[in-house]
């Protein structure tokens, strides 16, 4: 029976009724958002008429009620403010990093108006205008900014007064394939196109970042109206992407990201929160469309985040846009051409169910269905329509009922990637980032490194959840393979000392130059100094006399041999910077597509051909002997024929 696959949403608005006593009828609250002025506009008013008081005796007690349900009114608003890329103020407080008293208390002691009634005497009114940087404050936690990373100086600056970055109009949307206007939030951060955080909140002096917020937003580029912001010369930057759930970071160029880094005047910019981010006039002032979620919708998300988690659904995603929760379902597996769902998938849905019912009553769904373009666009939107529906019913036999359940289909018509390779086309089937997972305890993770991904932080939103979760392993951004993510910082200290004892065993996988010295299973050593230069960020093998030079050993195999390159099985015994890279190319054999190591051309794809197949240590904790391994996710022909050699070797190894 063949098998074809495409992934589902799940979109739902959890629609809670407020009810504000006996007095909901007769008050009501209409709320901006104003990140121009930083600051929350609320207008809040009781009809006279409806409330049965009398005036003018009942004066007082018009702005008594007022004041008395102010917090219940307001605080659905504040719950949808964006703090970050992730994150409404509302998810906080399900995740208990607030309280509802929090936010009481600066509703409370926000700037109110004097209370006043309606020139027709038929409302009485107070204004309330909170700073947006009072919400800052419940956030900022750190006493000591922290200073980013300085990479090595390769881009020519100068000092500058501040930082301006013009964010305006549709960017692209990082790792989607969509364009978005970006967001204001109280702590966006910024990153670069290698996705390496160059600004967030922790790098600001906290008395800054709470007396006047991290950024200053504005949808005009004069100048002088963030001047004391920005002073008489600043840096000039053009977004080149959008990141995160809710499209509040912009992505600079690493050139932009240079200047930035490469002078401490400039890095105290960002200790100072000199920045400026110009984005869209329609963005800048926020009127809800429709009520916004009160505090059961965060708790109900968050209460299926850590159901998922609790069952390890690796192929689930839940995220909240637009405070809608979507739940994602990637690789559902079908019978080729047909809505029947596979029996192994069962599983999912019946998670997918559970999920739904924690909601409660008050839901409605949409369920979509979505395939990859086989170039069969009519016939893959009316599948799609049916395999939504077909999900559909499988979840209403599981408690939910099917007049609560709206279903659309839309075939290769909205895709995560375009479907010009079958690397794309396994992206509208599955997203690699939630399935990078390759073992998990309470102790550290084992994940797949994409080529391309940074070993340093590709996984964090995958753990943003641990307190602790901190890459053990290094992997060079254009390698792919085997990662370990310790989960505290004794987890991590003891595979540290592993690693230094020599007790973790690695096997690599390299496709290289073919050399006419080289023979089909025979087994070599390769005994260098290196020295790495950090300014070039390149490795150099150098006489014995250099002190500086440190020791490095490996040990080879070459397990098959193509028409022009070898397949090697290389197992590493020191773990310097770049040393498999310029240990093979220092033997006559560069590694295919590595330029700064003696290969002619580069990868079409991007990377090297350097993959990190195996590790294998004892369990820090119980000491029990673990190996993990995972072929490379290429599909090409090459990978797939080295795959095979070293397979093949490992085999008679065993």
């Amino acid at each position: 029976m063949r098998k074809s696959k495409l992934f589902l949403s799940i979109s739902f608005l959890l629609i809670v009724n407020s009810i504000i006593f006996a007095y909901e009828p007769v008050l009501e609250s209409k709320s901006v958002q104003d990140w121009g002025k930083g600051e929350i506009h609320s207008i809040v008013r009781l009809d006279i008429d409806k409330s049965g008081l009398q005036l003018p005796s009942d004066r007082n007690a018009s702005f008594e009620l007022i004041e008395r349900h102010m917090p219940s009114l307001l605080k659905d608003i504040y719950l949808s403010i964006i703090v970050d890329s992730s994150h409404r103020v509302g998810n906080y407080l399900a995740e208990e990093r607030i309280t509802l008293n929090d936010l009481n208390e600066i509703i409370e002691y926000g700037k109110h108006t004097k209370p006043a009634f309606s020139t027709d005497l038929r409302n009485a009114i107070v204004r309330v205008n909170t700073p947006t940087h009072e919400l800052a404050k419940l956030f900022i936690k750190h006493r000591t900014p922290y200073v980013p990373t300085v990479p090595p100086a390769t881009v020519i600056s100068k000092n500058y007064s501040g930082i301006i970055i013009d964010a305006r109009g549709a960017l692209p949307v990082h790792g989607e394939y969509t364009e978005e206007k970006l967001n204001p939030c109280i702590f966006p951060k910024i990153w670069n196109t290698d996705m390496s955080r160059i600004y967030e909140k922790n790098m600001v002096d906290p008395k800054v970042a709470i007396e006047r917020s991290i950024v200053y937003y504005s949808s005009s580029l004069n100048e002088e109206l963030y001047r004391d912001r920005i002073g008489n010369n600043p840096l000039r930057i053009i977004a080149r992407e959008v990141y995160g759930q809710n499209r509040t970071d912009p992505i600079i160029s690493m050139n932009d990201s240079g200047k930035i880094l490469s002078r401490p005047e400039n890095l105290e910019l960002l200790r100072q929160g000199r920045v400026v981010i110009i984005c869209d006039k329609d963005m800048l002032k926020l009127r809800e469309p429709f009520t916004p979620p009160d505090e059961n919708y965060y708790f109900a998300y968050h209460d299926i985040e850590l159901m998922l988690q609790k069952n390890k659904a690796k192929d689930i995603k839940v995220s909240n846009p637009k405070n809608i929760i979507k739940i994602t379902m990637y690789d559902i597996r079908f019978i080729a051409d047909k809505p029947d769902v596979l029996p192994t998938e069962m599983s999912k849905i019946d998670l997918i169910a559970e999920a739904l019912l924690r909601v409660g009553p008050y839901a409605r769904f949409l369920i979509e269905g979505h395939t990859a373009d086989l170039n069969r666009p009519d016939d893959e939107q009316v599948l799609s329509v049916k395999r939504a529906q077909k999900i559909a019913e499988e979840i209403s036999k599981r408690g939910i009922a099917r007049d609560r359940i709206d279903t659309e289909g839309y075939g290769s018509s909205r895709p995560v990637a375009p479907s010009d390779t079958e690397k794309n086309r396994a992206k509208n089937r599955l997203r690699m980032s939630e399935d990078c997972s390759i073992f998990e305890d309470e102790h550290f993770a084992v994940l797949y490194k994409e080529v391309g991904e940074d070993s340093q932080t590709f996984f964090k939103n995958h753990f943003k959840h641990k307190k602790y979760a901190e890459a053990v392993n290094r992997l060079d951004k254009p390698v792919s393979g085997v990662l370990i993510i310790a989960f505290s910082a004794k987890v991590h200290e003891k595979f540290n000392q592993l690693f230094k004892d020599k007790a973790v065993k690695k096997e690599y996988w390299a496709i290289c130059k073919k050399t006419e010295d080289l023979k089909l299973n025979a087994f070599s050593k390769l005994s260098d100094r290196l020295i790495f230069n950090r300014k070039n960020q390149k490795a150099f093998v150098c006489s014995n006399e250099d002190s500086k030079a440190k020791d490095v050993e490996l040990f080879f195999s070459v397990a098959g041999l193509g028409e022009n390159y070898s397949f090697l099985r290389v197992f590493p015994l020191t773990g310097r910077t770049h040393q498999i890279r310029v240990q093979l190319s220092n033997a006559g054999m560069p590694i295919k597509g590595d330029l700064k190591y003696g290969s002619k051309r580069s990868e079409k794809l991007g990377g090297i051909r350097l993959h990190a197949y195996s590790l294998e240590f004892p369990h820090p904790m119980s000491e029990e002997l673990l190996k993990f391994c995972a072929l490379p996710r290429s599909a090409d022909n090459l990978w797939q024929a080295c795959s095979e050699a070293c397979l093949a070797k490992n085999s008679k190894a065993e």
